[in-house]
C-alpha cells in the first residue's frame, strides 16, 4: 500500500474485508512449512497494514505487543516486519500513540542479547528519528549504543548517520569522534568512508 496505492484503490473492499473479520485470521501449523511467523506476528503484522488504511490500532498493538516478550524467533520476526514498514518510505510515520509503544518496545530491544534483535531495534529507532518528538530519544540512545555496543550496530549507525534526520550535530560529533578512535579497525574504515562520501556531496 505504500509502494503501490493504486493496488489499494483497485482492492479496496479485501482491505476492508481483511480488517472487518481479522479475528477469523489465523496461521495453520503445517510442520513441512514450518516458520517463526506464528499467529502473533501475523496479527501485528496485519495492525500495520490497518494502520496504513488509517484504523485505530492502538488498543490492538497494546494488546498484542507483550505475547512476543521472550519468544526470541517471534520478536525477530516483528522487529523486521516493522522495519520493513517504516523503510518503505520517508514519508512512513506511525500514528502518534502506536509510536511510542514501539518506541517502548525498541528501548527494551536494544537491551536484547540477540544481535538479530539489537539490530532491527536500532534500524526502528533510526527510523523513528524522523519524528521531532522523538530526537531526545533517538540521540541519547544512538550515544548509548556507540559507546556499548558491538561492530555491526556502530556500523550501522555510521553508515545511516547523515541520512536520518533528526541527528543533532552534537551527536554526529559525538559518534564520528569515538569510531574514528574506536579499537576495532573495520569501524574507523567505515567512518572514514563515511566522513569522504559526506565531503563528496
Amino acid at each position: 500500500m505504500v509502494k503501490y496505492p493504486e493496488d489499494y484503490i483497485r482492492n479496496q473492499s479485501v482491505y476492508e474485508k481483511l480488517f472487518e473479520q481479522q479475528k477469523a485470521i489465523e496461521v495453520e501449523d503445517h510442520s513441512i512449512i514450518s516458520s517463526n511467523i506464528d499467529n502473533i506476528s501475523l496479527k501485528i503484522g496485519l495492525q500495520f497494514l490497518f494502520t496504513i488504511m488509517e484504523k485505530d490500532v492502538y488498543n490492538d498493538i497494546l494488546e498484542l505487543m507483550p505475547y512476543i516478550q521472550g519468544d526470541i524467533p517471534t520478536t525477530i520476526s516483528v522487529t523486521n516486519l516493522i522495519v520493513e514498514y517504516l523503510e518503505n518510505s520517508d514519508d512512513v510515520v506511525l500514528p502518534q500513540r502506536v509510536e511510542s509503544i514501539i518506541l517502548q518496545n525498541v528501548l527494551q530491544w536494544l537491551q536484547s542479547e540477540h544481535i538479530d534483535i539489537r539490530w532491527n531495534a536500532t534500524r526502528i529507532l533510526l527510523t523513528m528519528s524522523r519524528n521531532p518528538e522523538n530526537d531526545g530519544v533517538v540521540n541519547h540512545q544512538l550515544v548509548n549504543l556507540i559507546d556499548s555496543n558491538s561492530a555491526y550496530i556502530k556500523n550501522l549507525i555510521m553508515r545511516h548517520l547523515h541520512k536520518m534526520r533528526g541527528i543533532t550535530d552534537k551527536t554526529r560529533e559525538h559518534i564520528i569522534s569515538k569510531c574514528k578512535h574506536d579499537a576495532n579497525f573495520v569501524i574507523r574504515m567505515v567512518c572514514d568512508e563515511v566522513e569522504k562520501d559526506v565531503a563528496e556531496e
